[in-house]
C-alpha cells in the first residue's frame, strides 16, 4: 500500500510501484526523505541520486546484504573460537584441580585456550575492518546512506571476547 500524492488515498501495489512513486516525487522536486528499505539518499540536491534506476538500488541493496552475510559468517567463526577457547580454559581448569600437575610443557590448555581467543578476535578484528572498507566503497560509489546492524553485533561479540581473554589472563 502507498498513498498517492495527488489524490491523497491509499492505493495497493507492489514494492516497485511504491518505489516508483516515491522516484517520482523525488524528480519532480518533493523531496521526502527518500527512503528505500534500509537506505536514504544523504545529498537530496546530488544529481547522482536522481538518476538512480530501480535496478541500481536493488543491486546496491543486495551487495549490502552480501557485505552483511559475509561479515555475520565471520561474527559466528570468531563466537565459535572464543567459546571453545574458554570451553578449554574451563574444563582443564576444573579437570587439573583435581589431579596431580604434570610436568610443564611449551603450550598447555591455560595457552592453548588463550590462542583460540586471540585467533577468534583477531579474525573478528579483520572481518570488521574489511566489512567497513567495502562499505566505504559502496558509499564512494553510490550517494545512499547504508544502514546495518552487523557492526555493533560485532562490536558486541568483540567486547565479550575481551571479557573471556582477560578472564584467562588474570585467572591463572
Amino acid at each position: 500500500m502507498f498513498r498517492n500524492g495527488s489524490k491523497g488515498e491509499w492505493q495497493a501495489g507492489t514494492a516497485c510501484d511504491y518505489f516508483g512513486w516515491l522516484l517520482s516525487l523525488k524528480v519532480k522536486g518533493y523531496n521526502p526523505l527518500f527512503t528505500y528499505e534500509g537506505f536514504a539518499v544523504t545529498d537530496p540536491a546530488d544529481t547522482k541520486a536522481q538518476a538512480l534506476d530501480h535496478s541500481t538500488i536493488l543491486a546496491v541493496e543486495r551487495t549490502l546484504l552480501a557485505y552483511d552475510r559475509t561479515l555475520l559468517a565471520w561474527i559466528r567463526t570468531a563466537i565459535a573460537l572464543i567459546t571453545f577457547g574458554f570451553t578449554i580454559y574451563k574444563f582443564f581448569q576444573l579437570e587439573l584441580s583435581r589431579v596431580a600437575p604434570r610436568p610443564e610443557r611449551l603450550i598447555g590448555p591455560p595457552e592453548f585456550a588463550f590462542l583460540m581467543i586471540f585467533a577468534g578476535l583477531v579474525s573478528l578484528l579483520l572481518a570488521t575492518l574489511a566489512y567497513r572498507g567495502d562499505l566505504k566503497a559502496l558509499r564512494a560509489q553510490y550517494p545512499v546512506e547504508l544502514r546495518t546492524r552487523a557492526g555493533p553485533l560485532a562490536a558486541m561479540v568483540s567486547v565479550l571476547g575481551l571479557v573471556a581473554i582477560f578472564a584467562v589472563i588474570f585467572r591463572q
